[in-house]
């Protein structure tokens, strides 16, 4: 039950997490490639580009990044050199 809530919370975390990242990134982005500030384009370009993208990529890289992390600790606390007879 522990881990479904774990679950549960990693999407909406990973959602908000990633669309953070993503305007970011559309921000530097922008900003290096000079985009155009003439009626918000770069604000365009970063609202309706990266912060979606992100947010997709968030909604799948937060749980993936807690099943990893849930299995190694899974794995640290059985040992594997002990043979079941």
């Amino acid at each position: 039950m522990k881990r479904f809530f774990l679950y549960a919370l990693a999407v909406p975390g990973g959602i908000i997490g990633g669309a953070l990242l993503g305007v970011i990134l559309g921000i530097v982005v922008t900003t290096v490639a000079q985009t155009s500030q003439f009626e918000g384009k770069a604000g365009y370009v970063v609202f309706l580009t990266f912060m979606p993208l992100g947010a997709f990529l968030g909604l799948f890289a937060a749980p993936w990044w807690l099943a990893v992390h849930l299995k190694r600790k899974d794995a640290a606390a059985q040992p594997e050199d002990v043979m079941p007879q």
